[in-house]
């Protein structure tokens, strides 16, 4: 049995910007997750309690969220960010996400935390996920200690638990180009290389992302997305903590060594596309970064 505690529902928080890439879970879901006996530990106000339903859903590579609770909870609720409200139910939620520092090194800790049906101050800590989230599929979750004060309730949870994989969260389409665009790029960080699969061009600004990126205000959730407008240069994502940005003219400035060579113009139903050529290296927040080879960026018109 799986011990928790925490009133509180799923919210979208921000699901609606990122695509799942598969596994759409259904809206129904009434059945509980059978997690095997293991180590979560949760405490109210010093009293301990037990939960029997454990689920995670993938928000996007390396980004999860999970859902636990007693009488509420199942895959369609987590899947859909709303949890239906039992009487007398209790169930947190969760968000996951590996991080990876300057020096290359990742960690994987909470990054926030739903109880009583709101977000709250907790206090988060590390934690791990292992296993394929896919549907059906029995993934091991452990939470460094949690702890939850709200108004005059103290929660404190802590341990391992198994939780029923729900699959990926269903694509909304918010910020996803409705066309294929060809990429040999890649972007290196922290020693890391990953594949950019989105670019916008805006004048003379650019967005590269590691996810799909079109010319809405919308950006998919993607690993890294380095991006340059407004004299500056930021690098954020669900890898970096905080986004940190350099301005152009500042003396640390070595992302000036980055080149973006617009190439041959095309068409797509994205609208007007160049061939971009990427090379170069520079330093941004203490995170190395370098740029190879060539993607279609779609060449959005400007803002007025």
């Amino acid at each position: 049995m799986v011990a928790a505690c925490g009133g509180g529902a799923d919210k979208n928080g921000g699901d609606d910007k990122r695509p799942g890439s598969g596994s759409p879970g259904s809206a129904s879901g009434s059945g509980s997750a059978d997690a095997p006996k293991k180590t979560l530990s949760v405490k109210l106000d010093g009293a301990p309690l037990s939960l029997e339903r454990a689920y995670i859903k993938r928000v996007s590579p390396d980004h999860w969220r999970i859902l636990v609770g007693d009488k509420e909870g199942s895959c369609g609720e987590l899947l859909a960010g709303v949890t239906n409200r039992q009487q007398g139910a209790t169930s947190f939620v969760a968000t996951i996400r590996r991080r990876l520092g300057a020096d290359g090194k990742f960690t994987t800790s909470v990054t926030d935390f739903w109880s009583a049906g709101h977000p709250t101050e907790a206090r988060f800590a590390g934690a791990s996920v292992t296993g394929d989230t896919a549907r059906g599929k029995k993934v091991d979750v452990e939470l460094a200690p949690i702890v939850d004060v709200d108004g005059k309730k103290k929660l404190e949870i802590a341990g391992a638990f198994v939780a029923e994989g729900c699959g990926d969260h269903p694509d909304s389409g918010f910020g996803v180009p409705k066309a294929k665009h060809p990429s040999t790029a890649k972007l290196t960080i922290a020693g890391h290389e990953l594949a950019l699969r989105g670019a916008i061009l805006n004048g003379s600004d650019v967005v590269l992302s590691t996810g799909p990126k079109d010319c809405s205000r919308a950006t998919a959730f993607a690993q890294v997305v380095l991006s340059h407008a407004y004299g500056r240069w930021e690098l954020s994502g669900t890898w970096i903590a905080e986004p940190v940005q350099v301005a152009d003219r500042s003396d640390k400035n070595t992302m000036k060594e980055l080149t973006l060579k617009a190439g041959a113009a095309g068409t797509s139903a994205d609208g007007p596309t160049a061939k971009l050529a990427l090379g170069g290296r520079g330093t941004i927040g203490g995170y190395a970064i370098e740029l190879s080879g060539e993607i279609e960026a779609i060449d959005c018109p400007k803002p007025k």
